[in-house]
């Protein structure tokens, strides 16, 4: 919340011996900028999950030493002592050179896996991997030290390669090739998430017309629009992932079209997308698991026709965009079970009515927007909800939940449980401000 609690954070982090992970993602350092990360030292050895934050400036010390009765300081202590120094520094993480493992490989080799790899992989993708023309599959992730970019003669390998394609959470940086497209076969992954990958999406890989799930390109560095071809994935089922991005313009209003059998998770999130959110996703009618549009620059209203995505049981989050007009009363007709979000919009007018009707099961959530007039009571109806999130100040009395301030019994009748119970959380969640 402040950089205070940042730094206090990070030294608690730095105390945790027996830590296995460490995930720093999607904008918690963005507004801090450069600061101390020594007192992290203790666990450098995690696997460091960092690049789904790109703001995150500061370098995690690798480097580590053990003096005197076992004490390990970090490269950036005042005790550490150069490696020309008699102190033996602690052993670092090994690597195996890719390039080195792709010349012990033999030139018929079918497959390449990162569970065939005794350890991460490091340095660049060489582009003799395009001579392995009977490659039917390539998945290797969680390697930091592999880095550079991807070669163009990847390509090379073509109509052969079948399932996956997938190089995620390693440094690969650059622009992603169009020579990739050529992938005519493969049905199953096209994995190229949580790198550095910068600049457009080849409109070729709107060509991977066999591919079934997982078109993953999230969180990376890739920018300029979202290319239309991409909703030329005419049997795509499942994932159209293309979160935490620097996309610009508008949502193609191709994706209307996507595969009639699309049903899980489409995320446009995270990016700094523009205008409307487009009527035509409404035509995604087998869509269950989500909708992401969350965190862009979207504007003018959501569109009505999302009430007739009528088996979207999952998600379908709207917040942190200057959304206007007012709630479409057809998004009741919504099967949503575990979260509608419109947080931080500029939404205006009342709650609809009709989203009482809705199965909530976890949350609903419509914290600082612009809305209008009082709680309907229908919400009242919702009893089964985890919890509720709202500020409304708009509200003619402030007072919390549970006393005469709700308008009739069926308002109150859910919140008759106690503050303290997290089981049952449902509108007493709800905080006004003083």
């Amino acid at each position: 919340e402040n950089e205070t609690n940042l730094h206090i954070a990070i030294a608690l982090i730095g105390a945790c011996a027996a830590l296995i992970g460490l995930s720093m993602s999607h904008g918690v350092w963005k507004s801090f900028g450069e600061f101390d990360t020594c007192s992290l030292a203790p666990v450098y050895r995690l696997p460091l999950d960092s690049k789904h934050d790109h703001s995150l400036r500061s370098c995690i010390p690798n480097a580590t030493q053990t003096i005197s009765d076992g004490v390990t300081v970090s490269e950036c202590d005042p005790r550490y002592q150069s490696p020309s120094s008699t102190v033996t520094p602690a052993p670092s993480s090994m690597s195996n050179s890719f390039a080195e493992l792709l010349s012990s490989m033999p030139t018929g080799a079918t497959g390449l896996f990162q569970g065939d790899v005794s350890a991460s992989l490091s340095g660049t993708v060489p582009s003799e991997i395009g001579y392995y023309t009977n490659m039917l599959g390539i998945f290797l992730e969680n390697n930091p030290l592999l880095e550079g970019s991807l070669p163009s003669q990847l390509g090379m390998l073509g109509a052969n390669l079948e399932s996956p394609f997938g190089w995620c959470d390693c440094s690969l940086s650059g622009s992603i090739p169009s020579q990739l497209g050529s992938f005519s076969n493969l049905y199953e992954g096209f994995l190229l998430d949580h790198s550095f990958f910068t600049g457009s999406l080849p409109t070729e890989l709107g060509n991977l017309g066999r591919l079934e799930n997982f078109l993953a390109l999230d969180d990376n560095h890739l920018s300029s629009t979202i290319p239309s071809e991409l909703a030329r994935l005419s049997v795509l089922e499942y994932n159209l992932y293309l979160s935490s991005n620097r996309f610009t313009g508008t949502i193609p209003t191709e994706f209307g079209s996507l595969a009639p059998s699309f049903t899980s998770d489409l995320w446009f999130n995270f990016n700094e997308l523009t205008g409307a959110c487009p009527s035509e996703l409404g035509r995604l009618l087998q869509l269950t698991r989500g909708l992401y549009i969350n965190t862009n620059l979207l504007s003018q209203g959501l569109p009505s026709e999302l009430g007739d995505l009528s088996k979207l049981t999952g998600v379908l989050w709207c917040e942190m965009n200057p959304l206007s007009s007012t709630l479409p009363t057809q998004l009741g007709k919504l099967p949503l079970h575990e979260w509608f979000g419109v947080d931080y919009n500029k939404i205006t007018g009342p709650i609809p009515t009709e989203i009482g009707k809705m199965p909530f099961e976890y949350a609903l959530s419509m914290s600082t927007t612009s809305l209008s007039s009082s709680l309907p009571t229908q919400l009242g109806a919702l009893d089964k909800m985890f919890a509720a999130r709202f500020r409304l100040s708009w509200l003619s009395s402030r007072r919390p939940c549970g006393t005469q301030a709700h308008p009739t019994e069926e308002i109150t009748r859910c919140t008759q449980v106690p503050f303290s119970d997290p089981k049952t959380q449902s509108f007493c969640t709800m905080k006004y401000p003083l």
